[in-house]
């Protein structure tokens, strides 16, 4: 994926994230940690197109100013990266313990 299809990873203020049907909004340095997991687990999506085999148990959105910016989704061992307003999107698998340790930073936020 070319370097602009990031960009979303330098640039957001505020993150949605939605799971079991729940969703909690998270500014940019509440959660101590996260922004470098979202941005470490999202580069390791280089494969473009494709589907998520498993449910989707965790849904990221990166914003600013309430805009959009690019939507990180993490399903087992895998993620799909898609920038927005229409970007393609792409898989990866980040390292077992890289995402572990977003799933924890996930599960922390209230």
């Amino acid at each position: 994926m070319a370097r602009g299809g990031f960009t979303a990873l330098d640039r957001w203020t505020t993150l949605d994230i939605t799971r079991a049907g729940t969703t909690t909004r998270q500014a940019r340095g509440d959660t101590e940690g996260l922004a470098a997991l979202v941005n470490s687990v999202a580069r390791a999506a280089t494969v473009s197109g494709g589907e998520l085999v498993p449910p989707v148990e965790a849904r990221i959105e990166l914003r600013r100013d309430g805009a959009l910016l690019a939507v990180l989704e993490i399903a087992g061992d895998q993620v799909r990266w898609t920038p927005q307003p229409g970007g393609s999107a792409a898989l990866g698998t980040p390292p077992a313990q890289t995402l572990d340790a977003l799933r924890t930073a996930v599960s922390r936020t209230r």
